[in-house]
């Protein structure tokens, strides 16, 4: 739970964050974006990959950021939503019944890419991880001083591994870092929050029965998944 403070000031918007512009390596790589449903599926097909900013409570403090889109460089993070969860190598059961027999997977040229920023989970993840001594600097700087239900702040939760505290950091810190910042952690992580509408040049479709035979890198999907459009 966190304080109304936090989710007043940046749980939805966080205007105060420029995007960075794409490096000419990740405009030459493909990104990958998952949904669980043929007719999720069908829309992203036609109209694109668009803002989705759910106003039930269920969702507010996952809600994406206004304006922005979600893609990855990682095939195992695209196919955890294509799939229903963490599921590549697993046997599916549940998940047929709550999504039916297929999810869909979607390539995204980065040719694309106009203003880019980190997933803001990713960064929240970042600062967990400690492997980017500036970033644990500025939590330190930045998040101590606020209040979280259930630690005694805002890092603290983060430090804990708590998956809500790291989206909550990574929007609060979104503003404070600069371009060089962002794409660094973009570069490591792989997960990207665009600015504005992605439209996918491919369409892939994954059998939930063929759960067990992928591999959890999503390193053989190609060689299971069908390609079910293109363009």
């Amino acid at each position: 739970m966190f304080s109304s403070q936090v989710k007043a000031k940046y749980l939805v918007q966080d205007k105060e964050a420029d995007a960075a512009p794409p490096t000419p390596g990740m405009k030459k790589d493909s990104y990958y974006h998952g949904t669980p449903t043929k007719g999720k599926a069908e829309k992203i097909w036609e109209e694109g990959i668009l803002p989705d900013l759910s106003s039930t409570p269920e969702h507010e403090i996952s809600k994406p950021i206004a304006g922005r889109v979600y893609c990855t460089k990682n095939l195992s993070y695209a196919l955890m939503y294509a799939l229903g969860g963490d599921m590549a190598g697993k046997k599916i059961v549940s998940f047929l019944d709550k999504y039916g027999q297929f999810g869909y997977v979607f390539v995204i040229p980065g040719k694309q890419f106009k203003e880019i920023h980190p997933d803001e989970d990713e960064v929240g993840k970042a600062v967990y991880e400690k492997k980017l001594p500036w970033l644990t600097k500025l939590a330190k700087e930045h998040l101590i001083y606020e209040g979280q239900i259930g630690y005694r702040n805002l890092l603290d939760g983060v430090n804990s591994g708590d998956y809500e505290s790291w989206i909550t950091a990574g929007k609060l810190l979104l503003p404070h870092l600069t371009d060089e910042q962002k794409l660094e952690i973009i570069e490591k992580y792989g997960n990207v929050a665009h600015e504005g509408v992605l439209h996918p040049t491919e369409m892939w479709e994954i059998d939930r029965n063929l759960s067990l035979k992928l591999k959890p890198d999503g390193s053989n999907f190609f060689q299971i998944a069908k390609k079910i459009k293109t363009r």
